[in-house]
């Protein structure tokens, strides 16, 4: 999060973003500055509150046993980073899931509105904020997770998430198939 001088003399950014928020193509949204109290990773979360209140989300649009990940961290665009994207969607996939939207992907607005079709939101660390609100507009259930770093904080996230979905058996199933690999 970066100083903001239009904060500073009270330049009314966040009304001239609301007035524009429709007015074209691009996705317009105020992320508001606390770069006097606080870090990037609280720039993040807070991009990604006003990304959960600015984004066209349709309630309603549910589909069984698909899922949103709000709140992985995005950094940089390298291929360990992509990696990181295959392997959320493979762990959830051994539980029979599929991931309508991750936030943030780097897949753009589309990305963040396929958010729309999941019947569960997964909140990750980095932006809890924005998956509570993400949740409270699509009037779906939140789980919120921890980081799955290692093997006992991965079970832990594999069996959160099935717990909420309704899915324990095969989360348990999938865990020992994964841990004979292993």
């Amino acid at each position: 999060t970066t100083f903001d001088f239009h904060e500073l003399v009270g330049f009314p950014m966040k009304e001239i973003a609301r007035r524009h928020a429709g007015a074209g193509s691009a996705l317009v949204c105020h992320v508001p500055s606390r770069s006097l109290g606080g870090s990037w990773l609280d720039g993040y979360a807070l991009t990604c509150a006003a990304l959960a209140e600015a984004v066209s989300l349709r309630p309603g649009r549910a589909r069984k046993d698909t899922v949103a990940i709000v709140g992985h961290l995005r950094d940089r665009d390298e291929p360990d980073a992509a990696g990181d994207l295959r392997e959320l969607r493979r762990l959830l996939g051994g539980l029979g899931l599929k991931v309508a939207s991750v936030w943030l992907s780097g897949g753009g607005r589309k990305e963040l509105e396929a958010a729309e079709n999941a019947g569960l939101v997964v909140s990750m660390p980095y932006a809890r904020e924005a998956a509570r609100i993400v949740a409270r507009r699509l009037k779906a259930p939140l789980c919120e997770v921890d980081l799955p770093l290692g093997r006992s904080a991965t079970e832990d996230f594999l069996l959160k998430i099935a717990g909420r979905a309704g899915r324990r058996a095969r989360a348990k199933s999938f865990i020992a198939a994964e841990s004979a690999s292993a």
